[in-house]
């Protein structure tokens, strides 16, 4: 008798458990019913504009890196022409000089 007692007790806590979550559930529906549909749309807005905003910055990320490495090119190749450009005024004023010495050696023959 005492296991039918104990069983009844038990089955009448389920019920009630499961009563209070059919209200747990009605409330939750109502509270969802209430809600704006606007605040959806402003929702929905927000993550769209986030996405994109997103995409732009990974976008503008690649567009940097572009033209870092261009401007890195670019600033090997003028390195490489101030040091072309180097040798080749020493070698102006090399022959410069050797023209100059022999026109004065020249000039002292004459």
């Amino acid at each position: 008798m005492g296991d039918v007692v104990d069983l009844s007790f038990i089955s009448g806590l389920v019920q009630g458990l499961d009563r209070e979550m059919r209200l747990l559930r009605l409330q939750v529906d109502n509270l969802a019913n209430t809600v704006p549909p606007r605040l959806a749309v402003i929702e929905q807005s927000f993550h769209e504009l986030t996405s994109e905003v997103a995409r732009g910055f990974g976008q503008m990320q690649q567009q940097f890196s572009r033209q870092e490495q261009r401007l890195n090119a670019l600033d090997a190749g003028l390195a490489k022409l101030g040091v072309d450009l180097a040798e080749s005024t020493e070698r102006i004023m090399a022959s410069l000089t050797t023209l100059l010495i022999a026109f004065q050696a020249d000039r002292l023959r004459s």
